[in-house]
Order: C-alpha cells, then structure tokens, then sequence
C-alpha cells in the first residue's frame, strides 16, 4: 500500500507527494503528479463572485473546483523528465471528467506541446449517482479526477469532496455535514410532520409537536 501527501491550494488539489518508510520522508522524483487549475462551472458561467468569508480566488472555486481542472503532469516518480507524460481533461456539461488525452511535449507549435498520435488515455461514462458505468485507457485506473471532478479513492470507491466523502454505490454522503447540522434536523423534521398529517388525516401545527426543550418529539405511525 503506497502512501502520499497532498498539497492543497484553496479546494484545488496541487500536488501528490509519495511518502516511504516509517518516518514518511519524501521519495526521489516527488512530487509524483502536478496538478493545473483553470476557471470551474462557476467561473465558465460568468459568477465571479466567491462566498462570504471564502478567502479563495473567484471563479476559481465558487464551484468547488468542478470542472476546472485543466492538465496533470505524471513524474512517474523520477527524476529524469524524458518519461514525464501530460494530459488535458475533457469535461461534459456538469464538470464530470469524460476523457483523458495525452499531449507529448517538445512536439513543436507555438506552445512546444502537441497531441500524441491516437493517444486517448482514459475515457469514463457514469450513472447519475456517479458509479462508473463503463471506463476504458492506459491512464483510466492511475487518473484520480473522474464524477464531478472530485479525487476518487479506489480502496474506498468513495469521493473526496472536502467536507466530506461521498459514496457512488450508495447514492449518499458517508455522513452529515457538520456546519449544517440543525438545517438537515429541521427538514427531516419537517417532513415527518408532514407524513404525519397525511396519514392521520389531522391537522398539524408545528408548535404542538415540540417539547419545553423545543426539541422535536417523533410521532409513532
């Protein structure tokens, strides 16, 4: 099992840096991938604007990085940069990575970059809750950015979205968000008094369903 450190910059992951043995000092050829950002879904569509108190760069972020992610450099973890590959990611309209394709460097153009012949690296279809549904590439399984351009954790099959890992196989967050925890309470509250009402045919008044300690008390169906 390898082991890595992450660089973050703002929710935008910048660089992976494998660690080894038991004092996890760096390796040779650290970091092992670098990671370019560009504008994401928020700043494509012209909000600029980040969140209060959000000391992130606008545009950049507003969006949680999806669909921002630009190119990744793969060091393959070595010094020399005659092995170093390059890739582009190529997004469908909700930031979902589709595609991977490899540039070769030093090809000539005005940017020394130039697609590698016939070179599609990975490609990824997925089901609405972001299972992979099919995958294919030499670079498909090495690739961490796929559903929602989010770092995905095969040992897990979960994803990283920074508050909190979300679970394609089941559909859900593994676990509530804590900056949002009366928000949830509430609706689920809400919605139970709702069932309720229905089922009971009565009429449900909110106050009524609440103890001295304004807490909600959960009526038996």
């Amino acid at each position: 099992m390898s082991k890595h450190r992450y660089v973050y910059g703002g929710w935008s992951l910048l660089m992976e840096l494998p660690v080894t043995g038991s004092d996890e000092s760096l390796t040779v050829g650290d970091p092992a991938r670098m990671y370019t950002w560009g504008l994401d879904i928020s700043g494509q569509s012209g909000n600029a604007t980040a969140g209060s108190g959000d000391s992130s760069v606008s545009g950049l972020h507003g969006a949680g990085g999806i669909g921002g992610l630009l190119a990744v450099l793969d060091t393959n973890n070595t010094t020399t940069t005659s092995d170093d590959r390059n890739f582009t990611y190529c997004y469908d309209a909700n930031g979902n990575v589709g595609q991977l394709v490899e540039w070769a460097s030093g090809a000539g153009g005005a940017s020394g970059m130039a697609w590698a012949a016939g070179r599609m690296a990975a490609t990824y279809e997925y089901d609405p809750y972001g299972n992979t549904v099919s995958k294919s590439g030499t670079y498909s399984d090495t690739n961490s950015f796929r559903f929602s351009t989010k770092f995905f954790d095969p040992e897990t099959g979960l994803y990283y979205y920074g508050y909190r890992y979300y679970s394609p196989r089941l559909g859900r967050w593994i676990r509530f968000c804590l900056t949002d925890r009366f928000s949830v309470f509430v609706r689920v509250a809400r919605c139970d008094f709702l069932l309720h009402a229905v089922v009971d045919d009565k009429e449900v008044d909110d106050g009524k369903r609440l103890d001295k300690r304004r807490r909600a008390t959960w009526p038996a169906l």
